[in-house]
């Protein structure tokens, strides 16, 4: 019997493993700077990718040339999970959030935290190595989405 849960165990952490891997392949393509422009500013996020495959990034507004840094974020392996972490300035009592990979499929991933008030879900759609979709949604899936260019 024990010999049994430990084969399990070791299969469960194989397969979390693959598809942490599989969903760092698939975000190589977020490396650089990802913008919309839209009510007089424009909406950035820059993303690179660390020595240990992990990534780093800041999102940020440009009005009237005037730079706002926003948040700090960072898509990295945890205890053999993949999560989207979001440092958001002036909110959260300064704490960074995190969102584990729920979802891999196609050409989404859906990063969760369904005890955190808003957001509570992040999707990444990438439509092509140029066009990014981010979901951030609530309850009931409400919230907002970005169409990103990569520049």
């Amino acid at each position: 019997m024990i010999r049994f849960v430990i084969v399990f165990a070791l299969i469960t952490a194989s397969c979390q493993q693959f598809e942490t891997n599989r969903a760092v392949d698939r975000l190589v393509n977020l490396e650089g700077t990802w913008c919309l422009q839209g009510e007089g500013k424009i909406l950035c996020e820059q993303w690179m990718q660390l020595e240990n495959g992990d990534f780093a990034g800041v999102g940020f507004e440009v009005l009237n040339g005037d730079t706002l840094f926003l948040e700090e974020l960072k898509i990295e392996r945890i205890k053999n999970k993949l999560s989207y972490s979001a440092l958001v300035y002036l909110q959260n009592d300064g704490n960074w959030i995190h969102f584990d990979l729920r979802t891999n499929v196609g050409d989404v991933l859906i990063f969760e935290n369904k005890k955190h008030d808003f957001p509570k879900q992040i999707r990444l759609q990438f439509q092509s190595a140029e066009l990014m979709n981010v979901y951030v949604l609530g309850d009931d899936e409400d919230g907002f989405s970005h169409q990103f260019t990569k520049q």
